[in-house]
């Protein structure tokens, strides 16, 4: 079972997953994404035990030559388990579905704790124009026509307050992503340390 924790850590929980199946064409097909940056899908607690399946066959030397009647067999095997027998799996697969969440959250760009990008000197100072000609123009793409000819036209004296401010945010930035990314790696190790403890356990 630790080799199979090991596997877990280094590939982001990602193996046993669905797809593997898929490949073989034996269990229906899915659509998968074709973004090579998306997270990959969280492996379920049956898919862990799929895996270990796995592993414990190669061992004994044991060649899965038909997937089907293979997986069928695994399936029947899960379903004699305990609930107690099932919790180490289901100790990985909830470590791997708060990994996907967090990783889903960074990649949707749907995550509030997540501090935002700071603004650059051209969009600060928009916001103020934005202001001024608010009652000159009726449409947007107007607004926006004319915000590139005077930003155009403006000398760096001009610029140099909204370029000051931009410099400030990033680096205020930079400070918040540091704390942000700190604090999510600390969460996954934390994850990782459970279920060390419940593989030492077994």
């Amino acid at each position: 079972m630790n080799n199979l924790h090991n596997q877990h850590h280094l590939a982001g929980g990602n193996f046993a997953h669905p797809q593997f199946f898929n490949q073989h064409g034996n269990q229906g097909k899915r659509k998968m994404n074709n973004d090579p940056n998306r997270p990959k899908r969280p492996t379920s607690a049956y898919f862990y035990f799929v895996q270990l399946e796995r592993e414990e066959a190669a061992k004994r030397g044991e060649r899965i030559n038909r997937v089907a009647d293979w997986t069928k067999q695994v399936s029947a095997k899960w379903r004699t388990l305990t609930n107690e027998q099932k919790e180490q799996f289901q100790v990985l697969a909830a470590g791997d579905k708060v990994r996907y969440s967090q990783q889903m959250a960074v990649y949707t760009g749907k995550d509030a704790n997540r501090p935002k990008r700071p603004q650059s000197a051209y969009f600060l100072w928009l916001a103020d124009f934005r202001v001024r000609v608010k009652d000159k123009f009726a449409e947007h793409k107007d607004i926006l026509r004319a915000a590139g000819e005077e930003w155009r036209k403006m000398t760096m004296d001009d610029k140099a307050p909204y370029e000051q401010l931009a410099e400030e945010e990033r680096k205020k930035y930079d400070i918040k992503i540091k704390e942000y990314n700190q604090v999510m790696m600390t969460m996954m190790m934390m994850v990782n340390v459970i279920m060390m403890v419940v593989m030492m356990t077994e």
